[in-house]
């Protein structure tokens, strides 16, 4: 097995343009996550949305996590009214834990946020 990275983060490109971006950390349990481990999140342009590439890039990318860092499940989540980002999730597998608030640093406040997990048997069960 690899060693396990403190956090991973992948370029998402169509047609040699940067439309994207996904990324693990290594996060502890707290009010968004409820235990220690891999939190994903992601962000595509406005203009890719509603394609398909977001679904694909993180398909991979989740595969890739939990190859190199042989967790057990991976964490992601979203502020409550990002419809868009909690499809992707439920399309992925993630199944909802909970809802907390999250602070948006770049806003100043707290949103409502609803969190999700993963789980590596879940996920290849789906992906088989």
């Amino acid at each position: 097995m690899a060693p396990n990275p403190e956090g991973i983060a992948f370029a998402i490109a169509h047609d040699g343009t940067l439309i994207g971006i996904i990324g693990a950390a290594v996060k502890p349990a707290g009010p968004t996550q409820r235990g220690p481990g891999y939190a994903i999140g992601f962000w595509l342009g406005q203009p890719y949305w509603e394609r398909g590439f977001m679904s694909e890039a993180a398909r991979a990318f989740i595969a890739h996590v939990f190859e190199v860092t042989g967790e057990d499940k991976i964490y992601s989540g979203a502020v409550t009214g990002n419809a868009a980002s909690l499809r992707i999730q439920d399309k992925l597998g993630f199944v909802r834990t909970h809802e907390a608030m999250l602070h948006i640093p770049s806003c100043g406040k707290d949103f409502p946020s609803t969190h999700t997990m993963l789980t590596r048997a879940r996920f290849v069960a789906l992906n088989n």
